[in-house]
């Protein structure tokens, strides 16, 4: 203390000279006090605004992946759709080709009573062999 009391009265010449610059620099002080109070406040608006930004956009995210989870299963549940048709299909068609056959076979059963039961052949030459009776994809033993 001693030596800044020192220092001081080689600096200024009168009292009058050292109290306008200390006044000087009290107004400076307050001056930059005032300019970081308002920084202090604008940077805690700016830290609210970010918190509100990222509170939006954590929602967002979170509406984002239940929307995301329900498209997963909405997906997986046509899938099994999809899956459980095809399988009717293939059963159906199977249940067609049998029902085909089975007409087919009563059908050259039916020609064959007509022609007097005859299961030979009628040759090469005949319209209408009994035994070799076709249907799409058919073929019958008379």
């Amino acid at each position: 203390m001693l030596y800044s009391k020192q220092g001081r009265a080689q600096q200024f010449t009168t009292q009058a000279a050292r109290d306008r610059f200390l006044n000087a620099e009290i107004k400076s002080l307050r001056a930059h006090e005032r300019i970081q109070q308002t920084r202090v406040v604008d940077l805690r608006s700016d830290v609210e605004g970010a918190r509100n930004q990222l509170t939006e956009v954590v929602e967002r995210a979170q509406v984002h992946s239940r929307t995301e989870v329900e498209r997963r299963e909405n997906l997986r549940r046509m899938g099994q759709e999809v899956s459980d048709l095809k399988a009717t299909v293939d059963r159906m068609q199977e249940q067609r080709k049998s029902v085909i056959a089975r007409d087919a076979n009563r059908s050259c059963s039916r020609n064959a009573e007509s022609f007097g039961g005859k299961t030979e052949s009628w040759g090469r030459r005949s319209p209408m062999p009994v035994t070799n009776c076709r249907r799409p994809n058919v073929v019958c033993r008379g």
